[in-house]
């Protein structure tokens, strides 16, 4: 087992975050984990995030700045990773913030289980403050198919899509890079990821958390761009295919389907007039229905088809659902 206090690369995109970095910061800053090298990757500020950033570079030697020309979320990260020098990384959004223990409990946890990523739980909401919530040490570790299918288990899936509140070895990401120009970027890449770690580490504690700020890119309102996260599911189930295991295939099929409906239908609300790619969306998703249906039971393949033939109908019926919690 591991016992050296391994350096920890810390990577956070800043853009027009003036109102939230500090506290980001000051939380990472803050950390019972002191070998720390903190990234801030300044992706074009104009509203004063950038002097902020060199204001903590100044004061503070663990603190490194990158100023480039707005490129987005994916590119910040990217050119962070081409200069972080710990053997563990760790990924904070500028307006989220992390318990004081993040780190070390999950550094811990890498070490402790000889694990290549290490995952606490989340919370979110609009607080300024929080504390670390949850019970005690390693919840479980997992391998193999277990770790890629917790990316479609229904308790763990909302925390395993992010690749924020996760600690990684860095070598993971001697190979991978985030998909510049997209957005649901974390979706592109969290199998590619998981698909470089022989084991992984879920500790029961939520110890970062999401801060949800009206003016976030993903909740500024849907547009044609968040057809991106078709794209993302599409990119799985390609993945999921290479490798040839069944059962990750099909819930990768799943997933993709899920999705496709969701989109389809902001589609057609926001963006009425955009038929050729509502037909294109459903076209894809009979092409993944027409793979998985000799797979599904008789249920599946009548809550899956009645999207291709009544979508209408298909909608109305999830809408009684929802509302019913059924």
């Amino acid at each position: 087992m591991e016992t050296e206090n391994a350096k920890v690369s810390v990577i956070i995109p800043v853009y027009n975050v003036k109102d939230y970095l500090e506290r980001c910061v000051d939380s990472v800053l803050a950390q019972t984990y002191s070998d720390l090298e903190v990234w801030l990757v300044d992706d074009g500020s104009t509203d004063g995030s950038s002097d902020i950033c060199d204001s903590y570079a100044a004061k503070d030697e663990r603190v490194n700045v990158l100023h480039q020309e707005n490129r987005g979320l994916s590119s910040a990260r990217n050119a962070a990773l081409n200069h972080i020098g710990g053997k563990y990384v760790t990924f904070i959004d500028s307006d989220d913030y992390i318990c004081e223990g993040m780190i070390s409990a999950l550094a811990d946890a890498v070490r402790s289980s000889e694990s290549d990523i290490a995952v606490c739980l989340m919370e979110q909401g609009g607080a300024d403050t929080f504390s670390a919530d949850g019970g005690n040490g390693i919840l479980k570790v997992l391998s193999g198919d277990d770790l890629y299918a917790a990316l479609f288990d229904s308790a763990s899936r909302g925390y395993m899509h992010t690749v924020c509140g996760k600690m990684y070895r860095s070598n993971i990401f001697s190979k991978i890079r985030f998909p510049e120009g997209r957005i649901h970027e974390d979706e592109f890449v969290i199998h590619h990821i998981l698909g470089e770690c022989k084991k992984g580490a879920i500790i029961s504690k939520k110890l970062y958390y999401h801060f949800r700020r009206n003016d976030s890119i993903t909740r500024s309102g849907y547009s044609c761009k968040s057809l991106d996260a078709v794209d993302a599911m599409e990119d799985r189930c390609m993945y999921f295919e290479k490798m040839g295991n069944l059962r990750l295939i099909q819930e990768a099929y799943r997933e993709f389907m899920r999705s496709t409906q969701f989109h389809y239908y902001s589609m057609k609300k926001y963006y009425p007039n955009e038929t050729e790619k509502t037909d294109f969306i459903l076209q894809r998703y009979k092409e993944y229905y027409d793979k998985i249906f000799s797979d599904m039971n008789m249920y599946e393949r009548l809550r899956y088809g009645l999207f291709i033939y009544c979508p209408s109908l298909n909608r109305l019926i999830k809408s009684v659902a929802g509302a019913r919690k059924i």
